[in-house]
């Protein structure tokens, strides 16, 4: 494991706060989840070992290939900034299925609307999320309008 990695993983906030800026967003979120999660440097092991183990990720079953891959997901996961593609790398590491990304947003005029939507990332026993990464055009999302409609109406 990378000193920058045990680093992060070692952190009482797991470098949150190491983050900054639009760029900054999506990692975040990511680390607020290993800290919420509790994850620290053995149970990351565990779960890099479990993410190059899963033949869904594409990962050659040989040793050049899997630490390559080990140290790549190691720098991705531990720079301040992330793309999409990385931090659904990220969702799928953790073995997360499915996300609701909710956006409270206030307007200039004071008033609060909420936005949200579903996306299913499919879990270890579906083969769905390797190509999510590779088209993520093509993820399944989901939106809850009636309940989304009623939130905004009780927010005004």
């Amino acid at each position: 494991m990378s000193n920058k990695l045990q680093h992060m993983l070692a952190s009482p906030d797991k470098g949150v706060t190491k983050t900054s800026g639009a760029n900054g967003v999506l990692s975040r979120l990511w680390r607020q989840m290993l800290l919420d999660l509790n994850v620290g440097p053995a149970r990351f092991g565990s779960l890099l070992q479990e993410y190059i183990l899963d033949p869904r990720n594409g990962v050659p079953n040989n040793k050049k290939d899997q630490i390559s891959t080990r140290g790549n997901l190691t720098k991705e996961f531990t720079r301040p900034h992330m793309t999409w593609k990385v931090f659904c790398k990220g969702l799928r590491f953790l073995n997360i299925t499915k996300v609701k990304f909710i956006v409270e947003a206030t307007h200039g005029n004071g008033r609060t609307t909420i936005h949200s939507t579903n996306v299913n990332f499919g879990g270890r026993g579906t083969e769905n999320f390797t190509n999510l990464l590779e088209q993520p055009e093509q993820a399944e999302f989901v939106q809850d309008v009636p309940a989304l409609d009623q939130l905004n109406k009780d927010k005004d």
